[in-house]
């Protein structure tokens, strides 16, 4: 558990032409919370050219990066596709010498959840075995990676009927990928 203020959520225009004014609320902030601070960047373009990192605790990743476009890619393929995006928000942690969180990462619970994992996959058929190998390549991934000190589930809901077999969207709650996540938690650091 970790107290902590997040200054925006995926601002993306706003942080690429205006990071001078980014900067001024976050010394403003800071006289006025005493806790981390982080902001939480849209993947892509955002996340990677964000130039105001060091002002802040911890660089946030909303992380969507497509893992793959075969219907049924190995869990090989998986892995190596997100071993690459761990790759690039590593180069990011180092660059600014701040630790990562995923401040938003998940995967809806669909046939091919791997293809754009930010869109929402309403009308598609449930495919829970599918979401679960996602968090399961995700959960061994950050096993060992001392550079990422957290991740939040897109999208854990705060009352626990949500979700469920049969529902397709992004909450792993009540369906296979619950169980690894309770499983990679286990074993992280």
């Amino acid at each position: 558990h970790m107290d902590m203020l997040c200054v925006g959520v995926e601002f993306a225009k706003a942080t690429q032409q205006r990071p001078e004014d980014w900067r001024h609320l976050i010394h403003k902030l800071r006289g006025l919370y005493s806790g981390p601070l982080t902001y939480s960047a849209n993947w892509g373009q955002e996340f990677e050219n964000l130039t105001f990192w060091d002002e802040l605790d911890y660089i946030g990743l909303n992380c969507y990066y497509p893992l793959s476009q075969e219907e049924n890619p190995s869990d090989e393929v998986l892995r190596a596709a997100f071993g690459r995006v761990l790759k690039l928000a590593q180069r990011v942690s180092e660059q600014y010498q701040k630790p990562l969180l995923f401040t938003e990462i998940g995967f809806t619970s669909t046939p091919t959840p791997w293809k754009e994992p930010h869109k929402d996959r309403n009308g598609d058929p449930y495919q829970g075995e599918a979401q679960k190998r996602c968090y399961r390549i995700v959960m061994e991934s950050l096993r060992g990676q001392p550079w990422c000190r957290g991740i939040l589930w897109w999208k854990y809901p705060s009352y626990l009927s949500q979700g469920g077999p049969g529902q397709t969207g992004f909450t792993p709650n009540g369906k296979p990928a619950e169980k690894e996540v309770k499983k990679g938690f286990g074993k992280l650091p």
